[in-house]
Protein backbone atom coordinates (compact mmCIF):
# COMPACT_ATOMS: atom_id res chain seq x y z
CA UNK A 1 0.00 0.00 0.00
CA UNK A 2 2.78 2.40 0.88
CA UNK A 3 4.38 2.19 -2.54
CA UNK A 4 1.28 3.43 -4.37
CA UNK A 5 0.17 6.04 -1.82
CA UNK A 6 -0.45 9.52 -3.12
CA UNK A 7 -0.09 11.14 0.30
CA UNK A 8 2.90 10.92 2.63
CA UNK A 9 3.78 12.67 5.87
CA UNK A 10 7.14 12.28 7.58
CA UNK A 11 7.67 13.37 11.18
CA UNK A 12 11.37 13.41 12.08
CA UNK A 13 12.26 12.08 15.51
CA UNK A 14 16.03 12.41 15.06
CA UNK A 15 18.88 11.50 12.74
CA UNK A 16 22.02 9.58 13.56
CA UNK A 17 24.93 7.96 11.76
CA UNK A 18 23.44 4.47 12.01
CA UNK A 19 20.24 5.12 10.13
CA UNK A 20 19.57 7.62 7.40
CA UNK A 21 16.42 8.89 9.10
CA UNK A 22 14.28 7.95 12.06
CA UNK A 23 10.71 9.11 12.38
CA UNK A 24 7.04 8.40 11.88
CA UNK A 25 6.19 7.78 8.23
CA UNK A 26 2.49 8.03 7.37
CA UNK A 27 1.05 6.79 4.08
CA UNK A 28 -2.58 6.99 2.96
CA UNK A 29 -4.36 6.81 -0.38
CA UNK A 30 -7.22 9.28 -0.10
CA UNK A 31 -9.07 11.81 2.02
CA UNK A 32 -12.48 10.79 3.34
CA UNK A 33 -14.96 12.64 5.49
CA UNK A 34 -16.63 10.66 8.29
CA UNK A 35 -19.60 8.70 6.93
CA UNK A 36 -21.60 5.50 7.38
CA UNK A 37 -19.25 3.53 5.15
CA UNK A 38 -15.96 5.09 6.29
CA UNK A 39 -12.77 3.07 5.82
CA UNK A 40 -10.95 3.19 9.15
CA UNK A 41 -8.57 0.26 8.78
CA UNK A 42 -4.82 0.70 9.24
CA UNK A 43 -1.46 -1.03 9.64
CA UNK A 44 1.31 -0.04 12.06
CA UNK A 45 4.89 -1.32 11.78
CA UNK A 46 7.27 -0.28 14.57
CA UNK A 47 10.92 -1.26 14.28
CA UNK A 48 14.26 0.21 15.32
CA UNK A 49 14.48 2.41 12.27
CA UNK A 50 11.03 3.89 11.77
CA UNK A 51 7.39 3.82 12.72
CA UNK A 52 5.35 3.27 9.57
CA UNK A 53 1.59 3.88 9.42
CA UNK A 54 -0.33 2.78 6.33
CA UNK A 55 -4.03 3.29 5.68
CA UNK A 56 -6.42 3.65 2.79
CA UNK A 57 -7.80 6.92 4.19
CA UNK A 58 -6.96 9.75 6.55
CA UNK A 59 -9.56 8.31 8.93
CA UNK A 60 -7.53 5.13 9.20
CA UNK A 61 -4.48 7.23 9.99
CA UNK A 62 -6.38 8.93 12.84
CA UNK A 63 -7.26 5.56 14.38
CA UNK A 64 -3.67 4.36 13.98
CA UNK A 65 -2.28 7.41 15.77
CA UNK A 66 -4.62 6.80 18.70
CA UNK A 67 -3.30 3.23 18.87
CA UNK A 68 0.27 4.54 18.85
CA UNK A 69 -0.57 6.82 21.76
CA UNK A 70 -1.86 3.85 23.72
CA UNK A 71 1.27 1.84 22.88
CA UNK A 72 3.64 4.45 24.30
CA UNK A 73 5.62 3.10 27.26
CA UNK A 74 7.79 4.86 29.83
CA UNK A 75 10.65 3.33 31.78
CA UNK A 76 13.71 4.66 33.61
CA UNK A 77 15.37 5.54 30.31
CA UNK A 78 12.40 7.48 28.95
CA UNK A 79 9.53 6.94 26.52
CA UNK A 80 9.53 4.34 23.75
CA UNK A 81 7.27 2.32 21.44
CA UNK A 82 7.52 -1.49 21.55
CA UNK A 83 8.37 -3.25 18.32
CA UNK A 84 5.03 -4.41 16.88
CA UNK A 85 3.15 -5.03 13.68
CA UNK A 86 -0.57 -4.29 13.97
CA UNK A 87 -3.16 -4.69 11.23
CA UNK A 88 -6.55 -3.55 12.44
CA UNK A 89 -9.99 -2.35 11.41
CA UNK A 90 -13.31 -1.85 13.21
CA UNK A 91 -15.97 -4.52 13.23
CA UNK A 92 -18.74 -1.91 13.08
CA UNK A 93 -18.83 1.41 11.27
CA UNK A 94 -21.18 3.00 13.81
CA UNK A 95 -19.60 3.45 17.25
CA UNK A 96 -21.54 6.23 18.84
CA UNK A 97 -22.34 8.27 21.91
CA UNK A 98 -25.70 9.96 22.45
CA UNK A 99 -25.61 13.12 24.56
CA UNK A 100 -28.97 14.48 25.68
CA UNK A 101 -28.65 18.27 25.72
CA UNK A 102 -32.37 18.90 26.15
CA UNK A 103 -33.15 17.86 29.72
CA UNK A 104 -30.02 19.58 31.02
CA UNK A 105 -28.33 21.99 28.63
CA UNK A 106 -24.70 21.01 28.01
CA UNK A 107 -22.34 23.92 27.15
CA UNK A 108 -20.25 23.77 23.99
CA UNK A 109 -16.93 23.47 25.83
CA UNK A 110 -18.18 20.23 27.38
CA UNK A 111 -19.20 18.86 23.98
CA UNK A 112 -15.81 19.75 22.51
CA UNK A 113 -13.82 17.91 25.14
CA UNK A 114 -16.11 14.88 24.83
CA UNK A 115 -15.51 14.82 21.07
CA UNK A 116 -11.79 14.66 21.88
CA UNK A 117 -12.46 11.76 24.25
CA UNK A 118 -14.51 9.98 21.58
CA UNK A 119 -11.67 10.30 19.09
CA UNK A 120 -9.27 8.85 21.67
CA UNK A 121 -11.61 5.86 22.04
CA UNK A 122 -11.98 5.54 18.24
CA UNK A 123 -15.70 6.35 18.44
CA UNK A 124 -17.11 8.04 15.37
CA UNK A 125 -20.74 9.19 15.89
CA UNK A 126 -21.90 11.97 18.21
CA UNK A 127 -25.68 11.70 18.41
CA UNK A 128 -27.04 15.00 19.75
CA UNK A 129 -30.52 14.74 21.27
CA UNK A 130 -31.47 18.36 20.58
CA UNK A 131 -35.19 18.50 21.38
CA UNK A 132 -37.41 17.03 24.05
CA UNK A 133 -40.14 18.15 26.44
CA UNK A 134 -37.62 20.11 28.51
CA UNK A 135 -35.88 22.13 25.83
CA UNK A 136 -35.45 23.01 22.15
CA UNK A 137 -31.70 23.54 21.86
CA UNK A 138 -30.95 24.66 18.30
CA UNK A 139 -31.51 28.04 16.65
CA UNK A 140 -33.94 28.22 13.74
CA UNK A 141 -33.63 31.37 11.69
CA UNK A 142 -36.86 30.58 9.82
CA UNK A 143 -38.84 29.74 12.94
CA UNK A 144 -37.13 31.62 15.79
CA UNK A 145 -40.10 31.09 18.09
CA UNK A 146 -38.95 27.49 18.43
CA UNK A 147 -35.71 28.27 20.25
CA UNK A 148 -36.87 31.54 21.80
CA UNK A 149 -39.93 29.99 23.48
CA UNK A 150 -38.69 26.43 23.86
CA UNK A 151 -35.22 26.76 25.38
CA UNK A 152 -35.39 29.10 28.40
CA UNK A 153 -32.57 30.98 26.71
CA UNK A 154 -30.24 27.96 26.51
CA UNK A 155 -29.62 26.92 22.93
CA UNK A 156 -26.87 26.62 20.31
CA UNK A 157 -26.70 29.05 17.43
CA UNK A 158 -26.36 27.65 13.95
CA UNK A 159 -22.85 29.10 13.84
CA UNK A 160 -22.06 27.19 17.08
CA UNK A 161 -23.22 23.94 15.53
CA UNK A 162 -21.40 24.45 12.24
CA UNK A 163 -18.15 24.95 14.12
CA UNK A 164 -18.83 21.89 16.28
CA UNK A 165 -19.61 19.75 13.22
CA UNK A 166 -16.38 20.86 11.56
CA UNK A 167 -14.35 20.23 14.75
CA UNK A 168 -15.81 16.75 15.07
CA UNK A 169 -15.23 15.94 11.40
CA UNK A 170 -11.56 16.89 11.73
CA UNK A 171 -11.32 14.19 14.41
CA UNK A 172 -13.18 11.52 12.46
CA UNK A 173 -16.49 12.00 14.27
CA UNK A 174 -19.90 12.45 12.62
CA UNK A 175 -22.57 14.61 14.26
CA UNK A 176 -26.07 13.16 13.89
CA UNK A 177 -28.89 15.43 15.16
CA UNK A 178 -32.09 14.14 16.72
CA UNK A 179 -35.32 16.15 16.62
CA UNK A 180 -37.78 14.10 18.65
CA UNK A 181 -41.35 13.92 17.30
CA UNK A 182 -44.33 13.45 17.22
CA UNK A 183 -44.13 12.83 21.00
CA UNK A 184 -41.65 14.37 23.46
CA UNK A 185 -42.80 17.54 21.73
CA UNK A 186 -43.58 20.06 24.48
CA UNK A 187 -40.67 22.36 23.58
CA UNK A 188 -41.70 22.36 19.90
CA UNK A 189 -45.23 23.34 20.84
CA UNK A 190 -44.08 26.13 23.15
CA UNK A 191 -43.09 27.95 19.98
CA UNK A 192 -45.70 26.65 17.55
CA UNK A 193 -48.78 25.57 19.54
CA UNK A 194 -50.91 25.53 16.38
CA UNK A 195 -49.38 22.13 15.53
CA UNK A 196 -50.41 20.56 18.86
CA UNK A 197 -53.01 17.81 19.07
CA UNK A 198 -54.63 19.63 21.99
CA UNK A 199 -54.76 23.40 21.65
CA UNK A 200 -53.42 25.43 24.56
CA UNK A 201 -50.38 27.22 25.93
CA UNK A 202 -47.20 25.18 26.20
CA UNK A 203 -43.91 25.81 27.94
CA UNK A 204 -40.86 23.56 28.45
CA UNK A 205 -41.30 20.98 31.18
CA UNK A 206 -39.18 21.11 34.33
CA UNK A 207 -40.18 17.61 35.40
CA UNK A 208 -38.90 14.40 33.84
CA UNK A 209 -40.79 11.46 32.45
CA UNK A 210 -43.15 10.80 29.54
CA UNK A 211 -45.70 13.53 28.78
CA UNK A 212 -48.81 13.52 26.61
CA UNK A 213 -47.99 16.52 24.39
CA UNK A 214 -47.88 15.43 20.75
CA UNK A 215 -47.98 16.93 17.28
CA UNK A 216 -51.17 16.62 15.27
CA UNK A 217 -50.48 14.09 12.47
CA UNK A 218 -53.63 15.18 10.61
CA UNK A 219 -52.51 18.80 10.18
CA UNK A 220 -51.28 19.25 6.62
CA UNK A 221 -49.79 22.67 7.39
CA UNK A 222 -47.52 20.98 9.93
CA UNK A 223 -45.86 18.90 7.20
CA UNK A 224 -45.15 22.06 5.21
CA UNK A 225 -43.50 23.52 8.30
CA UNK A 226 -41.52 20.36 9.00
CA UNK A 227 -40.24 20.21 5.42
CA UNK A 228 -39.08 23.82 5.69
CA UNK A 229 -37.49 23.21 9.11
CA UNK A 230 -35.60 20.07 8.11
CA UNK A 231 -34.34 21.71 4.93
CA UNK A 232 -32.91 24.45 7.14
CA UNK A 233 -31.32 21.98 9.55
CA UNK A 234 -29.83 20.06 6.62
CA UNK A 235 -27.62 23.06 5.91
CA UNK A 236 -26.29 23.00 9.48
CA UNK A 237 -25.76 19.25 9.94
CA UNK A 238 -23.89 17.81 6.97
CA UNK A 239 -24.23 14.16 7.92
CA UNK A 240 -26.38 11.93 5.73
CA UNK A 241 -28.62 10.97 8.66
CA UNK A 242 -31.32 12.75 10.66
CA UNK A 243 -32.90 11.12 13.70
CA UNK A 244 -36.65 11.74 14.22
CA UNK A 245 -37.01 10.03 17.62
CA UNK A 246 -40.48 8.52 17.28
CA UNK A 247 -40.53 6.96 20.75
CA UNK A 248 -42.88 6.92 23.73
CA UNK A 249 -45.99 8.54 22.24
CA UNK A 250 -48.76 8.07 24.83
CA UNK A 251 -51.55 8.79 22.32
CA UNK A 252 -53.73 10.45 24.99
CA UNK A 253 -53.80 13.84 23.26
CA UNK A 254 -54.79 12.09 20.04
CA UNK A 255 -57.63 10.35 21.86
CA UNK A 256 -58.80 13.70 23.26
CA UNK A 257 -59.05 15.33 19.82
CA UNK A 258 -62.37 14.66 18.08
CA UNK A 259 -61.05 15.59 14.64
CA UNK A 260 -58.10 13.18 14.98
CA UNK A 261 -60.46 10.40 16.06
CA UNK A 262 -62.70 11.05 13.04
CA UNK A 263 -59.63 11.05 10.79
CA UNK A 264 -58.67 7.63 12.13
CA UNK A 265 -62.14 6.28 11.42
CA UNK A 266 -62.14 7.71 7.91
CA UNK A 267 -58.71 6.21 7.16
CA UNK A 268 -59.61 2.91 8.89
CA UNK A 269 -56.74 3.27 11.38
CA UNK A 270 -57.55 0.96 14.26
CA UNK A 271 -55.26 2.47 16.94
CA UNK A 272 -52.66 5.10 17.77
CA UNK A 273 -49.85 2.89 16.48
CA UNK A 274 -51.34 2.87 12.99
CA UNK A 275 -51.81 6.63 13.21
CA UNK A 276 -48.16 7.08 14.16
CA UNK A 277 -47.17 4.70 11.37
CA UNK A 278 -48.93 7.00 8.91
CA UNK A 279 -47.05 9.98 10.39
CA UNK A 280 -43.70 8.16 10.21
CA UNK A 281 -44.29 7.23 6.58
CA UNK A 282 -44.84 10.89 5.78
CA UNK A 283 -41.67 11.78 7.71
CA UNK A 284 -39.59 9.24 5.83
CA UNK A 285 -40.55 10.79 2.49
CA UNK A 286 -40.01 14.28 3.91
CA UNK A 287 -36.55 13.49 5.29
CA UNK A 288 -35.56 11.84 2.00
CA UNK A 289 -36.64 14.98 0.11
CA UNK A 290 -34.04 16.85 2.18
CA UNK A 291 -31.36 14.46 0.93
CA UNK A 292 -31.13 12.59 4.23
CA UNK A 293 -31.68 9.09 5.63
CA UNK A 294 -34.13 8.71 8.48
CA UNK A 295 -33.20 7.12 11.77
CA UNK A 296 -35.72 6.36 14.50
CA UNK A 297 -36.02 4.51 17.78
CA UNK A 298 -37.35 0.99 17.35
CA UNK A 299 -41.01 2.10 17.65
CA UNK A 300 -40.77 3.21 14.02
CA UNK A 301 -40.71 -0.48 13.04
CA UNK A 302 -44.48 -0.42 13.46
CA UNK A 303 -44.82 1.76 10.35
CA UNK A 304 -42.80 -0.66 8.19
CA UNK A 305 -40.49 2.01 6.77
CA UNK A 306 -38.34 1.38 3.73
CA UNK A 307 -35.12 -0.54 4.26
CA UNK A 308 -33.19 2.72 3.87
CA UNK A 309 -34.33 3.71 7.36
CA UNK A 310 -31.91 2.91 10.20
CA UNK A 311 -33.45 1.47 13.38
CA UNK A 312 -31.98 2.31 16.79
CA UNK A 313 -32.79 -0.52 19.18
CA UNK A 314 -33.43 0.42 22.81
CA UNK A 315 -36.35 -1.61 24.18
CA UNK A 316 -34.68 -5.02 24.31
CA UNK A 317 -33.38 -7.98 22.36
CA UNK A 318 -36.82 -8.84 20.95
CA UNK A 319 -37.02 -5.54 19.09
CA UNK A 320 -33.38 -5.84 18.01
CA UNK A 321 -33.98 -9.33 16.64
CA UNK A 322 -37.17 -8.25 14.91
CA UNK A 323 -35.49 -5.33 13.13
CA UNK A 324 -32.62 -7.53 11.97
CA UNK A 325 -34.95 -10.34 10.87
CA UNK A 326 -36.92 -7.85 8.75
CA UNK A 327 -33.73 -6.76 7.01
CA UNK A 328 -33.07 -3.34 8.53
CA UNK A 329 -29.75 -1.79 9.38
CA UNK A 330 -29.71 -1.54 13.18
CA UNK A 331 -27.73 0.37 15.81
CA UNK A 332 -27.88 -1.23 19.23
CA UNK A 333 -28.30 0.97 22.32
CA UNK A 334 -30.17 -1.59 24.41
CA UNK A 335 -27.89 -2.40 27.35
CA UNK A 336 -25.68 0.63 26.78
CA UNK A 337 -27.66 3.31 28.62
CA UNK A 338 -24.92 5.07 30.57
CA UNK A 339 -27.42 7.05 32.64
CA UNK A 340 -28.09 3.77 34.45
CA UNK A 341 -24.64 4.25 36.05
CA UNK A 342 -23.47 0.66 36.09
CA UNK A 343 -19.73 0.02 36.22
CA UNK A 344 -17.72 -0.18 33.01
CA UNK A 345 -17.25 -3.91 33.54
CA UNK A 346 -20.99 -4.45 33.69
CA UNK A 347 -21.43 -2.71 30.34
CA UNK A 348 -18.46 -4.57 28.85
CA UNK A 349 -20.03 -8.02 29.26
CA UNK A 350 -23.32 -6.99 27.64
CA UNK A 351 -23.07 -8.55 24.24
CA UNK A 352 -25.74 -10.01 22.06
CA UNK A 353 -25.12 -12.96 19.76
CA UNK A 354 -26.66 -10.88 16.98
CA UNK A 355 -23.68 -8.54 17.27
CA UNK A 356 -21.51 -11.44 16.17
CA UNK A 357 -23.74 -13.30 13.70
CA UNK A 358 -25.70 -10.64 11.85
CA UNK A 359 -23.00 -8.93 9.81
CA UNK A 360 -24.45 -6.66 7.21
CA UNK A 361 -27.55 -5.87 9.25
CA UNK A 362 -26.31 -4.73 12.63
CA UNK A 363 -24.12 -1.74 11.78
CA UNK A 364 -22.97 -0.73 15.23
CA UNK A 365 -23.47 0.19 18.86
CA UNK A 366 -24.20 3.46 20.62
CA UNK A 367 -23.91 4.44 24.27
CA UNK A 368 -26.78 6.67 25.39
CA UNK A 369 -26.32 9.39 28.00
CA UNK A 370 -29.72 10.75 28.99
CA UNK A 371 -29.34 13.82 31.14
CA UNK A 372 -32.15 13.78 33.70
CA UNK A 373 -29.50 13.26 36.41
CA UNK A 374 -26.44 14.68 34.63
CA UNK A 375 -25.49 18.30 34.04
CA UNK A 376 -22.44 20.14 32.74
CA UNK A 377 -20.57 19.45 36.00
CA UNK A 378 -21.16 15.70 36.20
CA UNK A 379 -21.75 14.47 32.66
CA UNK A 380 -18.10 13.64 31.93
CA UNK A 381 -18.09 11.20 34.87
CA UNK A 382 -21.27 9.52 33.64
CA UNK A 383 -19.93 9.17 30.13
CA UNK A 384 -16.34 8.15 30.90
CA UNK A 385 -14.68 5.82 31.19
CA UNK A 386 -17.87 3.72 30.75
CA UNK A 387 -18.26 4.72 27.10
CA UNK A 388 -14.89 3.07 26.44
CA UNK A 389 -16.53 -0.30 27.14
CA UNK A 390 -19.02 0.32 24.35
CA UNK A 391 -16.23 1.62 22.13
CA UNK A 392 -14.25 -1.59 22.54
CA UNK A 393 -17.30 -3.74 21.78
CA UNK A 394 -17.97 -1.66 18.66
CA UNK A 395 -14.40 -1.97 17.44
CA UNK A 396 -14.13 -5.72 18.03
CA UNK A 397 -17.06 -7.45 19.72
CA UNK A 398 -15.72 -10.94 18.91
CA UNK A 399 -12.66 -10.63 21.14
CA UNK A 400 -12.61 -12.81 24.26
CA UNK A 401 -14.56 -11.32 27.15
CA UNK A 402 -11.83 -10.79 29.73
CA UNK A 403 -13.10 -8.28 32.27
CA UNK A 404 -9.81 -8.16 34.17
CA UNK A 405 -7.83 -7.49 31.00
CA UNK A 406 -10.39 -4.86 30.10
CA UNK A 407 -9.97 -3.08 33.45
CA UNK A 408 -6.20 -3.13 33.04
CA UNK A 409 -6.56 -1.40 29.67
CA UNK A 410 -9.19 0.93 31.07
CA UNK A 411 -6.87 2.04 33.88
CA UNK A 412 -4.35 3.43 31.42
CA UNK A 413 -7.02 4.89 29.17
CA UNK A 414 -8.81 6.66 32.02
CA UNK A 415 -5.51 8.23 33.06
CA UNK A 416 -4.99 9.40 29.47
CA UNK A 417 -8.49 10.93 29.45
CA UNK A 418 -7.67 12.79 32.64
CA UNK A 419 -4.46 14.19 31.15
CA UNK A 420 -6.39 15.30 28.05
CA UNK A 421 -8.51 17.64 30.18
CA UNK A 422 -11.65 15.57 30.61
CA UNK A 423 -13.35 16.28 33.95
CA UNK A 424 -14.53 12.76 34.81
CA UNK A 425 -12.18 12.64 37.81
CA UNK A 426 -11.48 16.31 38.52
CA UNK A 427 -15.09 17.39 38.99
CA UNK A 428 -15.15 15.78 42.47
CA UNK A 429 -12.66 18.35 43.75
CA UNK A 430 -14.96 21.25 42.87
CA UNK A 431 -17.77 19.61 44.85
CA UNK A 432 -15.50 18.81 47.79
CA UNK A 433 -14.05 22.32 47.96
CA UNK A 434 -17.55 23.68 48.56
CA UNK A 435 -17.59 21.78 51.88
CA UNK A 436 -14.87 24.09 53.33
CA UNK A 437 -12.86 21.33 54.99
CA UNK A 438 -9.47 22.93 54.47
CA UNK A 439 -6.64 20.41 54.42
CA UNK A 440 -9.06 17.58 55.28
CA UNK A 441 -10.81 17.90 51.94
CA UNK A 442 -8.58 15.14 50.52
CA UNK A 443 -10.29 12.60 52.79
CA UNK A 444 -13.69 13.55 51.40
CA UNK A 445 -12.36 13.21 47.86
CA UNK A 446 -10.96 9.79 48.73
CA UNK A 447 -14.31 8.69 50.15
CA UNK A 448 -16.21 10.00 47.10
CA UNK A 449 -13.89 8.06 44.79
CA UNK A 450 -15.17 4.79 46.31
CA UNK A 451 -18.85 5.68 46.05
CA UNK A 452 -21.10 5.13 43.04
CA UNK A 453 -24.70 5.99 42.18
CA UNK A 454 -27.04 3.03 42.41
CA UNK A 455 -27.24 1.11 39.14
CA UNK A 456 -30.34 0.96 37.00
CA UNK A 457 -32.97 3.62 37.57
CA UNK A 458 -33.17 3.17 41.36
CA UNK A 459 -32.01 6.72 42.00
CA UNK A 460 -34.55 8.09 39.52
CA UNK A 461 -37.38 6.30 41.33
CA UNK A 462 -36.12 7.45 44.72
CA UNK A 463 -36.03 11.06 43.57
CA UNK A 464 -39.54 10.79 42.16
CA UNK A 465 -40.78 9.78 45.62
CA UNK A 466 -38.94 12.74 47.18
CA UNK A 467 -40.25 15.20 44.60
CA UNK A 468 -36.74 16.10 43.44
CA UNK A 469 -36.88 14.45 40.02
CA UNK A 470 -36.88 17.69 38.03
CA UNK A 471 -34.54 20.24 36.48
CA UNK A 472 -35.16 22.72 39.31
CA UNK A 473 -33.32 20.41 41.75
CA UNK A 474 -29.56 21.07 41.80
CA UNK A 475 -27.45 17.99 41.15
CA UNK A 476 -25.13 18.66 44.08
CA UNK A 477 -25.70 15.68 46.35
CA UNK A 478 -23.51 12.78 47.48
CA UNK A 479 -24.73 10.63 44.58
CA UNK A 480 -23.65 13.35 42.15
CA UNK A 481 -20.11 13.28 43.53
CA UNK A 482 -20.08 9.51 43.19
CA UNK A 483 -18.68 8.17 39.92
CA UNK A 484 -19.98 4.98 38.26
CA UNK A 485 -16.43 3.81 37.47
CA UNK A 486 -13.80 5.91 39.22
CA UNK A 487 -10.08 5.64 38.65
CA UNK A 488 -9.70 4.56 42.29
CA UNK A 489 -12.20 1.73 41.74
CA UNK A 490 -10.35 0.54 38.63
CA UNK A 491 -6.99 0.61 40.45
CA UNK A 492 -8.47 -1.37 43.33
CA UNK A 493 -9.75 -4.11 40.99
CA UNK A 494 -6.37 -4.41 39.27
CA UNK A 495 -4.55 -4.54 42.63
CA UNK A 496 -6.82 -7.35 43.84
CA UNK A 497 -6.08 -9.36 40.70
CA UNK A 498 -2.33 -8.80 41.08
CA UNK A 499 -2.55 -9.95 44.69
CA UNK A 500 -4.45 -13.12 43.72
CA UNK A 501 -1.68 -14.00 41.26
CA UNK A 502 1.17 -13.17 43.65
CA UNK A 503 0.10 -12.82 47.31
CA UNK A 504 3.60 -11.77 48.38
CA UNK A 505 4.20 -9.26 45.59
CA UNK A 506 4.15 -5.45 45.64
CA UNK A 507 0.36 -5.40 45.54
CA UNK A 508 0.17 -6.70 49.12
CA UNK A 509 1.89 -3.63 50.54
CA UNK A 510 -0.12 -1.34 48.27
CA UNK A 511 -3.39 -2.88 49.41
CA UNK A 512 -2.30 -2.69 53.03
CA UNK A 513 -1.67 1.05 52.67
CA UNK A 514 -4.96 1.52 50.86
CA UNK A 515 -7.01 -0.23 53.54
CA UNK A 516 -5.40 1.98 56.19
CA UNK A 517 -6.35 5.03 54.11
CA UNK A 518 -9.97 3.82 54.08
CA UNK A 519 -9.90 3.55 57.87
CA UNK A 520 -8.15 6.89 58.36
CA UNK A 521 -10.64 8.89 56.25
CA UNK A 522 -13.38 8.00 58.73
CA UNK A 523 -11.37 9.28 61.70
CA UNK A 524 -10.59 12.54 59.90
CA UNK A 525 -14.15 13.19 58.73
CA UNK A 526 -15.57 12.26 62.14
CA UNK A 527 -13.53 15.09 63.66
CA UNK A 528 -15.21 17.50 61.21
CA UNK A 529 -18.82 16.53 61.89
CA UNK A 530 -19.44 19.04 64.67
CA UNK A 531 -17.83 21.85 62.67
CA UNK A 532 -19.60 21.06 59.38
CA UNK A 533 -23.16 19.76 59.27
CA UNK A 534 -22.79 18.81 55.59
CA UNK A 535 -20.41 16.01 56.60
CA UNK A 536 -23.07 14.30 58.73
CA UNK A 537 -24.77 12.89 55.61
CA UNK A 538 -21.51 11.27 54.53
CA UNK A 539 -20.73 9.38 57.72
CA UNK A 540 -22.64 6.15 56.98
CA UNK A 541 -20.68 5.75 53.75
CA UNK A 542 -17.47 6.80 55.52
CA UNK A 543 -17.87 4.20 58.29
CA UNK A 544 -18.78 1.56 55.69
CA UNK A 545 -15.59 2.18 53.72
CA UNK A 546 -13.59 2.07 56.96
CA UNK A 547 -15.24 -1.25 57.82
CA UNK A 548 -14.34 -2.57 54.36
CA UNK A 549 -10.75 -1.53 55.07
CA UNK A 550 -10.68 -3.59 58.26
CA UNK A 551 -12.02 -6.62 56.39
CA UNK A 552 -9.39 -6.02 53.71
CA UNK A 553 -6.60 -6.25 56.26
CA UNK A 554 -8.05 -9.57 57.42
CA UNK A 555 -8.18 -10.85 53.85
CA UNK A 556 -4.53 -9.97 53.32
CA UNK A 557 -3.65 -12.42 56.10
CA UNK A 558 -5.05 -15.18 53.91
CA UNK A 559 -6.45 -17.10 56.91
CA UNK A 560 -9.31 -19.46 55.88
CA UNK A 561 -10.50 -19.51 59.48
CA UNK A 562 -11.68 -15.90 59.13
CA UNK A 563 -13.79 -16.50 56.00
CA UNK A 564 -17.16 -16.76 57.72
CA UNK A 565 -16.47 -13.72 59.92
CA UNK A 566 -15.36 -11.61 56.94
CA UNK A 567 -18.46 -12.52 54.94
CA UNK A 568 -20.71 -11.70 57.91
CA UNK A 569 -19.13 -8.27 58.37
CA UNK A 570 -19.39 -7.49 54.64
CA UNK A 571 -23.05 -8.53 54.63
CA UNK A 572 -23.76 -6.11 57.50
CA UNK A 573 -21.96 -3.32 55.64
CA UNK A 574 -24.07 -4.01 52.56
CA UNK A 575 -27.23 -3.96 54.68
CA UNK A 576 -26.23 -0.56 56.09
CA UNK A 577 -25.70 0.89 52.60
CA UNK A 578 -29.00 -0.64 51.43
CA UNK A 579 -30.70 2.00 53.55
CA UNK A 580 -29.33 4.62 51.13
CA UNK A 581 -31.58 4.96 48.10
CA UNK A 582 -29.29 6.88 45.74
CA UNK A 583 -25.70 5.63 46.15
CA UNK A 584 -23.53 2.87 47.59
CA UNK A 585 -19.89 2.00 48.32
CA UNK A 586 -18.54 0.66 45.04
CA UNK A 587 -15.96 -1.79 46.43
CA UNK A 588 -18.35 -3.87 48.55
CA UNK A 589 -19.24 -6.25 45.71
CA UNK A 590 -15.58 -6.74 44.82
CA UNK A 591 -14.70 -7.37 48.49
CA UNK A 592 -17.55 -9.87 48.75
CA UNK A 593 -16.30 -11.80 45.71
CA UNK A 594 -12.75 -11.80 47.10
CA UNK A 595 -13.86 -13.01 50.52
CA UNK A 596 -15.92 -15.85 49.05
CA UNK A 597 -12.90 -17.44 47.36
CA UNK A 598 -10.68 -17.17 50.40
Amino acid sequence: MAAKSNNMLVIDLHKDSTYHRKGIWIFFDSLQIPCVKANEGYRIDVNKKIIKVCASTNLGVMRALETLTQLLIKDAAGYYFPGVVIEDKPQYNWRGVLIDVSRHFIPLKVLYRNIDAMAMAKMNVLHLHLTDDQGFRIESKKYPELHLNGSNGQYYTQADMRRLVEYASDRGVRVVPEFDLPGHATSWLAGLPEYASVQGTYKPQTGFGVFDAAMDPTNEKMYVFLKDFFMEMSTVFKDSCIHIGGDEVTGKDWQNNAYIQQFMQDKKLKDQHELQAKFNQRMEVLIASCGKQMIGWDEVLDCHPSKKTIIQSWRGDAQLDKAIAEGYRVVRSNGYYLDQTYTAGEYYVRRNTKLQTSKGRLIGVEAAMWSELADSMTIDSRLWPNAAAVAEIGWNSTMTMDSIGFYQRLLKFSEQLDKSGLQHERYVHAFADSMHLGKDVDELVLLASYLKPLGGYKRHYAMKKKGTYNSAFALHDIADMACPTSLAYIKFITLIEEFKKNPEGESKAQLNDLFHEWMNQYEVLQRNVQKNNHITHWMDASSTLAGAGRVGLMLLRNDPANKAKNLTVLKKLEEKMALQDEYTVSVLTVMQQWAEVK
